[in-house]
């Protein structure tokens, strides 16, 4: 404006890098005589942090000229990457003439809870239960979970994948009174072995 020797007066935020001019008076294209002043209204331009973290998308709205900024944990699609931002308002590049805060919204994952240990049908019903997936190695008699994947207290999308390792059990029979020759068909029809005292 200066170098056509036109008066800027400004009005709005302070300095930020998200600047810019939302308004003019006068209008683009009117004539006026040189050293008339030319009124600015500048407001500040919401910088686009989604896909930050919540650290970076505070960094970078403090350069844009946004002091208060709230950043809130929520479980989103599974399309939405973890500890990133995937909602924030006001929308980016919103412009705005004065400041307010910015709230953005990061994606939280579940935690895996800890199945191991359980019988297989509690513990698919336990990551059921969690919003994810449960998918057992083996099928068939009764089965203990030994092993999870991903591990307990992981953060995982919604609707992840479990994978349960798991060991057959079964159940020891009631020996006491019985005879050897009676106790070792009963052993063996259950897989287990004799060992007996000699």
């Amino acid at each position: 404006l200066r170098q056509v020797r036109l008066i800027p007066r400004a009005e709005g935020p302070a300095a930020a890098a998200g600047r810019v001019v939302a308004a003019q008076s006068p209008a683009p294209q009117t004539l006026v005589e040189p050293g008339s002043t030319v009124e600015i209204t500048l407001a500040l331009s919401v910088p686009d942090m989604r896909g930050a973290s919540c650290d970076a998308a505070r960094a970078l709205s403090q350069r844009h000229g946004f002091a208060a900024f709230e950043c809130r944990r929520r479980v989103a699609a599974p399309s939405a990457a973890l500890g990133r931002v995937f909602v924030q308002e006001p929308a980016a590049r919103t412009l705005l003439t004065a400041t307010r805060p910015i709230e953005a919204t990061v994606a939280q994952g579940i935690l895996v809870p800890k199945v191991t240990g359980l019988d297989l049908p509690d513990a698919l019903e336990r990551v059921s239960a969690a919003g994810l997936s449960g998918h057992s190695d083996a099928s068939g008699g009764e089965r203990v979970v030994v092993a999870q994947r991903p591990p307990a207290n992981s953060e995982v999308q919604p609707g992840a994948a479990v994978a349960l390792t798991t060991q057959r059990m079964t159940e020891v029979p009631a020996l006491v009174g019985r005879t050897l020759q009676e106790a070792l068909p009963l052993i063996d029809a259950r897989e287990l072995r004799a060992r007996p005292d000699s």
